[in-house]
């Protein structure tokens, strides 16, 4: 009978220790975070997100949008006082859970559309109802006059400082460097990360051998483009050179450079 006592007083004193009563603190209790996914509008070629949630204690959820929960809101347990919460699309294998996005040398940017933010989970329930930016900025290069030469041997590569994003969406610091031929029509296309400053740089090759360098992103921020916008925009650039000179055009700006800057 006694023995009895004992086994149901601390069975009691275990079921008091692990339960989140009003009398005890309910710090250590999870938050039930509320996701609404009805705002996230996908590119036409893209039918899915991901999300994830990093947290306090080596926390990590990673879980896809739509394939599982549909577009009905959806609860997750979440430690508190706060996480990053990161929805994600087209960001592929560049999407590390608890980092953000990396972006190895050499490649593009992915054609990414994300929302990221750091939620209060202080209390026992939180809410989020992510809305999805475009995160790269397709920047297309047309060579004109056209000819064959340049088809056949030359090409370009863009170098900055930016190699992805972090979990608050802000621009991260590395290297960043891509290359791209041009088409048979004289275009190349390299989708670029959002920067934090004007330190772009465009170089032109024949094979292996480099031309020129030119500070691409001194033109841009010449041209009035803006990289804070949520949703980021293409760039035009048009690279015109004639016998002694080459006119550079960004959108609707245009500058004229001595060719020996450049070719």
């Amino acid at each position: 009978m006694y023995s009895n006592l004992l086994k149901y007083a601390a069975g009691c004193a275990a079921f008091l220790l692990l339960s989140c009563s009003v009398k005890e603190d309910r710090s250590v209790c999870p938050c039930h975070l509320t996701v609404d996914p009805s705002c996230i509008f996908l590119p036409l070629e893209e039918d899915l997100a991901s999300l994830d949630v990093s947290g306090a204690g080596s926390f990590l959820l990673t879980q896809e949008l739509y394939e599982v929960n549909g577009p009905e809101p959806f609860v997750v347990e979440v430690p508190r006082p706060n996480v990053f919460l990161t929805v994600h699309s087209g960001a592929g294998d560049c999407f590390l859970p608890g980092e953000g996005i990396r972006i190895p040398p050499g490649e593009q940017c992915p054609p990414v559309y994300m929302y990221s933010r750091r939620i209060v989970t202080d209390g026992e329930t939180a809410e989020a109802a992510p809305l999805l930016s475009k995160q790269y900025c397709l920047l297309t290069v047309r060579i004109v006059p056209l000819n064959d030469v340049f088809l056949e041997s030359f090409h370009l590569s863009v170098e900055g400082t930016v190699c992805g994003y972090n979990l608050d969406a802000s621009p991260a610091p590395g290297e960043f460097r891509c290359a791209s031929a041009p088409s048979a029509e004289g275009i190349c296309e390299m989708c670029l990360p959002r920067q934090r400053d004007n330190s772009l740089m465009m170089q032109v090759l024949e094979g292996e051998h480099s031309l020129r360098w030119f500070a691409l992103g001194e033109y841009i921020a010449a041209s009035g483009y803006d990289w804070t916008t949520p949703d980021l925009e293409d760039i035009y650039l048009e690279i015109d050179y004639a016998a002694t000179e080459f006119t550079i055009r960004v959108n609707d700006w245009e500058t004229t450079i001595e060719r020996e800057v450049l070719i």
